[in-house]
């Protein structure tokens, strides 16, 4: 039996015991929100809209503007949707999402290093920087560090305590 979606949080409270009451579920929340997925939907289209703009603009009224609320509930009462929980999960799924998809792997900053590289239009210097740092990312530079170590005996390091002293002469 599907439910009409409601806006207020009352409603959805409401609604989940309603449900729970009429099939008689056992468990705790998470669960009757697992068996009851297609019936009362954690996030709506309208909430998932609000998440999205708020990640592009990062200004919660025009958000929730943008995503379809009334001006009066944009203003007044956006701290709602900001306290949901699955809205914050969904927020926060979209950022990583977008950070990851900001970040260079290995082999992209390759290819446009190569790319610069192999540029005849870029300066001289620019191009050895990048063929430099290729290098360097690859491996082709080994590290040798030569040194040596030299060390003075004492003539004295293998005389005892009472032998250093009957030469100091304080026996």
């Amino acid at each position: 039996m599907k439910r009409r979606q409601s806006g207020s949080i009352s409603d959805k409270i409401s609604s989940i015991h309603s449900l729970s009451n009429e099939r008689a579920l056992s468990g705790s929340v998470s669960a009757f929100f697992v068996h009851t997925e297609q019936v009362v939907r954690c996030v709506t289209d309208r909430q998932k809209k609000f998440a999205e703009y708020f990640v592009q603009c990062g200004n919660r009224t025009e958000a929730a503007k943008q995503a379809g609320y009334s001006d009066s509930y944009s203003e007044h009462r956006t701290d709602e949707l900001w306290r949901n929980v699955e809205i914050q999960k969904y927020i926060k799924e979209l950022t990583e999402k977008a950070q990851d998809e900001r970040i260079m792997t290995a082999r992209e900053r390759q290819a446009l290093l190569s790319d610069i590289a192999r540029c005849e239009y870029e300066k001289t210097a620019d191009r050895v920087k990048a063929i430099d740092t290729l290098n360097k990312m690859t491996g082709e530079y080994v590290t040798r560090i030569e040194g040596s170590v030299s060390a003075e005996v004492s003539p004295f390091s293998a005389l005892t305590t009472e032998e250093l002293k009957r030469l100091a002469g304080e026996e």
